[in-house]
């Protein structure tokens, strides 16, 4: 944490798109509005981009996903979140699907390299042996919102955290989840150098963020969410 020309303290950090724009807004505003008198420098990019700035020392610590070494690095676990594979409600396969293989025939959306939710794809294919070259199309897109956006106009298949789709479907079942018990829940971190600098300017954010999560879950039960149509 830095201090400002005019003495305030300044808090930078990363965080990956999927996190950023879906999984973190309401333990972010909350910190915001509970310190007036801090400044703040988020900094957006991949898995890969987000350990370069650790490293290079350009941000305190990042809030990533993915598979990563964490020799190197201090972590604590924020969150852990669904990761799924999605189709529009609407989408009309070319096979059968009962299986990821059945998937192959599709156009798939997939996140650029150095993204934690490729990284998480390409290892799931991997256990299959498979790849994502086995898809018939790629379209390959380094922002969420545009994947959303394109599953919603039925331009292909995904896969992705749920956190992504899940404040949509609250307004419109739009979506369909496919294979819904093959993945379990994925594990967001909190990443920094391991200094004391950590350990110690951190963990507030951190709590936060923990105690937004738990609220937001009591909050709205399974019960109270729009059931998305299961294929």
């Amino acid at each position: 944490m830095q201090e400002s020309l005019k003495g305030k303290k300044v808090l930078t950090f990363g965080v990956t798109m999927t996190i950023g724009e879906y999984a973190i807004v309401p333990a972010l505003s909350r910190f915001v509005k509970t310190h007036p008198d801090m400044d703040f420098h988020i900094r957006y990019g991949n898995t890969q981009t987000l350990l370069t700035y650790l490293c290079e020392g350009t941000i305190d610590f990042a809030i990533v996903e993915g598979y990563f070494s964490g020799d190197h690095y201090e972590t604590r676990i924020y969150k852990a979140e669904e990761y799924i594979a999605v189709a529009s409600a609407d989408h009309t396969f070319e096979n059968s699907v009962h299986s990821l293989k059945d998937l192959t025939s599709e156009r798939l959306l997939i996140r650029e390299h150095g993204s934690g939710t490729r990284a998480i794809l390409t290892k799931t294919l991997a256990l299959k042996n498979m790849s994502v070259k086995d898809f018939r199309h790629l379209v390959e897109i380094e922002n969420i919102h545009t994947i959303v956006t394109l599953l919603k106009e039925d331009c292909g298949i995904s896969f992705l955290y749920k956190a992504a789709v899940e404040q949509e479907l609250k307004k419109e079942p739009w979506c369909r989840f496919l294979f819904p018990t093959l993945w379990s829940c994925m594990i967001l971190h909190f990443y920094g150098i391991k200094t004391v600098f950590f350990l110690r300017n951190t963990s507030l954010f951190f709590m936060t963020c923990v105690r937004i999560s738990i609220l937001y879950a009591f909050l709205t039960p399974f019960q109270n969410i729009p059931l998305p149509l299961i294929f």
